[in-house]
């Protein structure tokens, strides 16, 4: 059975019969060592709003005044016309 192998390499006694049977549930955790989910989640969304924010003031400070670059010709009255 040594011959045969996962889908790592590894012989298949070594990865799916360990010696070790008994595991806390401290142990079965899969991220109880790194940094919690949340505190990733709350810094990344701060940051995108800092971001954001940082994005709309530059924007409304590049966009163009009210009327300066409007190059379209001016609107004129429209005539009346008088029917006989």
């Amino acid at each position: 059975m040594t011959h045969e192998q996962d889908e790592r390499g590894a012989p298949l006694s070594r990865s799916h019969d360990p010696a070790r049977k008994d595991y806390s549930a401290r142990e079965t955790r899969q991220g109880f060592l790194g940094m919690p989910v949340l505190k990733i989640l709350l810094v990344s969304l701060v940051l995108v709003m800092l971001v954001w924010a940082v994005l709309e003031w530059w924007g409304n400070a590049m966009a163009p005044e009210e009327g300066a670059g409007d190059l379209s010709p001016p609107q004129t009255a429209p005539v009346e016309e008088t029917m006989p």
